[in-house]
């Protein structure tokens, strides 16, 4: 199989919406059907919270978290994306702690 590389800020138009994080997760998965991994080149690329859960949750919750971390690789994240996209995976990894949960 092959590798394919995504450059998320040519590829995706908008990065910033719950739908937008939605469209690309698709487009990913869409991806991975074909290729064996994949890297998301997040360079020039402002994550808001919303996308960066649909995109990359979006996608933990559908590989599962050995496989999206097996298949999936990020690079280029910003020094303010990089604990989004942390925080992001590490609830959606089911490794929430009580203390992250929000209460209302």
């Amino acid at each position: 199989m092959n590798h394919l590389t995504i450059l998320v800020a040519k590829d995706f138009a908008v990065t910033g919406t719950r739908p937008a994080g939605r469209a690309a997760m698709e487009r990913v998965l869409g991806a991975l059907r074909t290729a064996e991994s994949v890297t998301l080149d997040f360079q020039e690329v402002i994550l808001t919270p919303s996308f960066a859960d649909e995109f990359i949750g979006g996608l933990i919750s559908a590989l599962g978290s050995k496989e999206f971390h097996d298949r999936v690789i990020l690079s280029h994240l910003s020094a303010s994306a990089a604990p989004l996209v942390r925080h992001v995976t590490h609830l959606r990894s089911g490794n929430r702690r009580t203390d992250e949960v929000h209460r209302h």
